[in-house]
């Protein structure tokens, strides 16, 4: 590797060439006669290091452009894969009521890896310009205050239902979905039984029973009465700040207070200097400011709106790397886990259990029920 002594002397001899030439070449000498003389000598100190530069740096800013362009093209490719996870969810939930069956679909865990591999399965019709055409109306319509691609557990049908009802984590039901089922009308979805799921469950308590059963045997230990007291869970809804409140003093509680106010502050704080830091790089020289009631509102939607414009600028050119790809297993962008490993953890544990159920209640060891 070049040491940095190596480059200053390499970058010093690159000057030196630049300003002979400029002093001898025919074009440059002649181009410079219609100059006064004093004037050119500064002119050649002066160009001969912004080449330098150029040739140093330009590379390099290149680079960046090209990152930039691949980071909208992922967002490009998050726009398909979210486009997709709705279609597979709104299959999910027919699938669980038994009025479809879906191929690569056996038990209600195969839709966890499909979930990391959504752009490569082939139960549900590919993404259609239309769909693309509506996603860029979510885009432009929606709110400008959640990412638009900060979403997760796409299809984890028992949060997803709970938050749509108010049950739990209502962050579950996330925009894309809200926007889609108000469009089509889709959240009807949700009132759909989930029978798969208790047939599943079914055989599963079967096999747990089971497994119970051989365990104390072996251990030869009296059956206990389950605990039907809470879980403890600091997470959960203010069951932290609860417990400094009834179990702490009112000066503790206070220092708690007062330590949680203060990060909530620097936390709102640190979110729009990363903003501001990145709004500055844009090469936009007039970029309007999203109108907001808070400044920091305002410099997060304007970056949301930045991002959301490149990304419908780009999406044209991840829809067509996605088309060459069709029918292909690839890693495409956004490609969260690695298949295989998913695939045999998949056949672990709950499939066993499914099937041992199976056989424990006379049926044959298979998913046809």
């Amino acid at each position: 590797m070049e040491s940095e002594i190596e480059k200053i002397k390499r970058k010093e001899e690159f000057f030196k060439q630049i300003v002979h030439e400029l002093k001898t070449e025919e074009r440059f000498v002649n181009y410079f006669k219609q100059f006064d003389p004093s004037s050119v000598e500064g002119f050649i100190t002066y160009y001969a290091r912004n080449k330098v530069r150029w040739y140093e740096l330009g590379e390099f800013y290149k680079r960046q452009k090209e990152l930039k362009k691949q980071e909208w093209i992922l967002g490009g490719f998050s726009a398909l894969i979210q486009i997709q996870q709705k279609k597979l969810f709104n299959a999910q939930c027919l699938w669980r009521a038994e009025m479809i069956k879906l191929e690569g679909i056996e038990i209600c865990r195969d839709f966890d890896y499909w979930q990391y591999n959504i752009l490569w399965y082939q139960g549900i019709p590919h993404v259609e310009q239309h769909e693309i055409d509506f996603f860029i109306r979510y885009l432009r319509e929606s709110s400008l205050e959640n990412n638009f691609d900060r979403i997760f557990e796409m299809q984890s049908h028992y949060h997803i239902k709970n938050a749509f009802f108010k049950k739990e984590y209502p962050s579950y039901y996330n925009p894309w979905y809200q926007f889609y089922d108000l469009e089509f009308g889709t959240h009807s979805l949700f009132e759909l039984p989930n029978i798969r799921k208790e047939k599943e469950e079914f055989y599963m308590n079967l096999h747990r029973q089971e497994c119970q059963r051989i365990s104390n045997e072996k251990t030869e230990a009296t059956v206990n009465t389950p605990s039907r007291l809470k879980y403890f869970n600091e997470r959960v809804n203010d069951f932290f700040e609860n417990f400094l409140k009834e179990n702490e003093s009112k000066e503790l509680y206070s220092y708690y207070a007062a330590y949680q106010r203060f990060h909530k502050l620097c936390n709102l704080n640190d979110e729009p200097v990363i903003n501001i830091y990145k709004l500055k790089k844009l090469p936009s020289p007039n970029l309007p400011i999203v109108a907001a009631d808070d400044w920091r509102t305002a410099v997060k939607m304007t970056w949301e709106k930045y991002r959301r414009d490149r990304v419908i600028e780009f999406l044209p050119e991840a829809y067509q790397i996605y088309l060459n790809h069709l029918g292909e297993k690839w890693d495409y962008p956004g490609n969260k886990e690695n298949p295989f490993e998913d695939e045999k953890r998949l056949k672990r544990g709950y499939r066993k259990g499914i099937i041992n159920g199976r056989i424990l209640n006379g049926d044959p060891p298979d998913f046809n029920f």
